[in-house]
């Protein structure tokens, strides 16, 4: 509610109250120090967990927004990650056996064609001795053996390569860095996922709930108000006379209509600059005079103080503040 209703409903009271006040008390009121929850992206509203008056912990859900995309966003991630840590392991462990076993069978078989061909030479040779064979056929035969050495070679060279991962620690790092960058995304993509869905701050009663369910907000509009715990605090004005008496952490005595009895509050803000006395408080003593305004938390639970509600407060002597 804003705090010119809030003063206008209980102008009446605070009328009654400030006439009724001893020397030593001020009249004030209790202010509720507001959070309203809201995610820093648009979108439209999907749940709403909570209710209005409902008292609610740190952490629990209190509503969402249409969170499709981020969750596809987040499966990708999920999938290119595992894509990518299984090929960081696969050059950590070699190639699979399945492939190594193929390259010895390649290099048995280069090693049988290099056999053959060495005894196709053999009988070239016999018979280009004898006048048997020509002179094209003997070549042949020996660039035959040439071409097969070759190939046991390649075979032998590939083998190797497959079974030793020395000369490749450049190819595992880059491996590793993109394991690195695909886990990094999946976490950037879980964290805008989690954007979606909105969460108590703190301990609290649910003031208000501003969107509904299919409703659309715009980025950093609020859809819960909520009031902490510790979130209510007690607001007074006093005469310059009285201020330089104030200080920081002094303890004050707050009594109000309806509670089990007084409330200890410590001295948390006094205004640096005095203004006018607000209509509200005028009463037949503070008609027209400067005040400066000082505000209190209370030291224990605030259940029994609601925003809005006339309070009286009683002094301590700074010497009593610890």
């Amino acid at each position: 509610m804003p705090k010119s209703l809030l003063i206008a409903a209980f102008l009446g009271l605070l009328l009654t109250a400030c006439d009724a006040a001893g020397p030593d008390e001020v009249q004030g009121y209790a202010e509720g120090e507001y959070r309203y929850i809201a995610l820093p992206d648009s979108g439209m509203v999907t749940a709403v967990e909570v209710q209005r008056g409902q008292q609610v912990q740190r952490g629990q859900a209190l509503f969402s927004l249409d969170d499709q995309r981020y969750t596809a966003a987040v499966q990708q991630a999920e999938a290119l990650l595992a894509q990518a840590e299984a090929s960081h392991r696969d050059l950590l462990t070699g190639q699979k056996g399945s492939e190594i076993r193929a390259l010895e069978a390649d290099a048995r078989q280069a090693e049988a064609d290099l056999t053959y061909a060495r005894q196709q030479f053999q009988r070239q040779e016999a018979l280009e001795k004898n006048g048997y064979a020509s002179r094209a056929s003997f070549d042949e035969a020996r660039a035959s053996i040439q071409r097969n050495q070759a190939a046991v070679n390649a075979a032998k060279a590939r083998l190797a390569t497959a079974r030793d991962r020395e000369g490749r620690d450049e190819e595992i790092h880059a491996a590793r860095a993109a394991a690195d960058a695909a886990r990094a995304a999946l976490e950037e993509a879980r964290a805008k996922l989690a954007l979606r869905h909105a969460t108590a701050p703190a301990d609290g009663r649910i003031e208000d709930i501003l969107f509904r369910p299919g409703e659309g907000v715009s980025a950093g509009q609020a859809v819960v108000m909520l009031l902490p715990d510790d979130g209510t605090r007690v607001r007074f004005f006093i005469p310059p006379e009285q201020v330089g008496q104030m200080t920081l952490g002094q303890r004050i005595s707050v009594r109000c209509p309806g509670c089990a009895g007084p409330i200890t509050a410590a001295i948390s803000f006094i205004a640096s600059e005095a203004s006018y006395t607000p209509p509200v408080l005028y009463s037949r003593d503070q008609h027209h005079k400067l005040v400066f305004m000082v505000e209190a938390m209370p030291l224990s639970s605030t259940a029994s103080l609601h925003p809005g509600q006339p309070v009286t407060i009683a002094f301590s002597h700074p010497a009593d503040a610890s």
